[in-house]
């Protein structure tokens, strides 16, 4: 068989009348070409058996029915190839709207529409109010609830949602208020109730109504220069805020949260948060505030035996705490 090399007709295989041993002696004979290089191509009729051998220097697959080598394989499969695949510029972008499969579906929409919404597992809802840049994010978990995963709600108190909205589900959602022209607060839900830290600041006619919400929130009324804390049920005065009523003697107007005692009436602030006007006592004329100190008046008078002294005082304006 070496040598000139033979074709298949040669062994006149039809003269056989066994199918299967005319197939063997097919394959056999197909090897045997081609070591020698004297046919294509050996075409194989059934499985190949390799026998935990390898198939070595096979090319590159061109055709769909094509065996893969290693190197492309690992190529097609490479997550920083499939990045670039995904990164790169064209004329037809990549459309991933509406994915088959589970967390195809994403939802974006208000408090009150994710409450309205099914939780479907594996669904994804961002919620959020209007043109905000960041809110909530959940996702349908296995029991079809919403569940918190990330994100920081901005927004005004009045968007803050109320505690009966709220479940177990949404434990770290974290809310940003930022409606008030001074300070900000920051909350976060514990899983039964909303829990906070900062002060808010602004006029005692613009502090929120109390609720549980701000409960043990400070806020500082910029026109009385006081600071309430909210119990849950009412903004009461903080620990430590100066005494109603009380009057002091300045040498010149002590500021916000002071009227001078003339006998107009005045705008006191009150606990819980509120206003109430009263008129204020009429003392500024009276003398008895003409104290020693520092000279801003002097007067020389003839004393008993025609000696001259002089008196250095101090006048004191009488206020009375708002």
């Amino acid at each position: 068989m070496a040598g000139g090399g033979r074709g298949r007709a040669s062994l006149n295989l039809h003269r056989l009348q066994d199918p299967n041993a005319r197939d063997v002696l097919k394959v056999i004979w197909d090897q045997i070409d081609m070591l020698q290089g004297l046919t294509n191509a050996p075409v194989y009729r059934g499985d190949v058996n390799a026998a935990g051998y390898a198939m070595q220097n096979l090319a590159d697959a061109t055709n769909p029915q094509d065996a893969v080598t290693l190197k492309q394989l690992q190529a097609a499969t490479n997550v920083q190839h499939i990045s670039r695949q995904l990164s790169a510029s064209g004329t037809a972008p990549l459309n991933v709207t509406n994915l088959i499969g589970n967390g195809g579906t994403v939802t974006i929409g208000s408090h009150q529409q994710r409450l309205a919404t099914p939780a479907t597992p594996g669904a994804w809802f961002y919620e959020g109010i209007g043109d905000h840049a960041t809110n909530w994010l959940y996702t349908g978990s296995p029991d079809s609830t919403w569940v918190y995963v990330a994100g920081i709600y901005l927004s005004s108190a009045a968007d803050l949602p109320s505690p009966s909205t709220m479940t177990a589900n949404d434990i770290g959602a974290t809310f940003l208020q930022q409606d008030y022209a001074e300070g900000n607060a920051l909350w976060w839900w514990n899983g039964n109730k909303w829990d906070g830290v900062g002060t808010l600041r602004g006029t005692l006619s613009a502090i929120p109504t109390a609720d549980t919400r701000f409960n043990g929130m400070y806020y500082e009324a910029t026109d009385f220069n006081r600071v309430y804390i909210c119990t849950g049920a009412a903004w009461v005065d903080a620990p430590g805020q100066p005494t109603r009523h009380q009057i002091g003697l300045f040498d010149s107007a002590p500021g916000t949260g002071w009227a001078l005692c003339d006998g107009s009436n005045a705008t006191f602030s009150t606990s819980p948060a509120g206003t109430a006007v009263a008129a204020t006592p009429n003392i500024t004329g009276l003398s008895n505030y003409l104290v020693g100190g520092p000279a801003l008046g002097s007067g020389s008078h003839n004393g008993a035996n025609g000696t001259d002294f002089t008196i250095n005082y101090q006048v004191y304006l009488p206020y009375i705490r708002l």
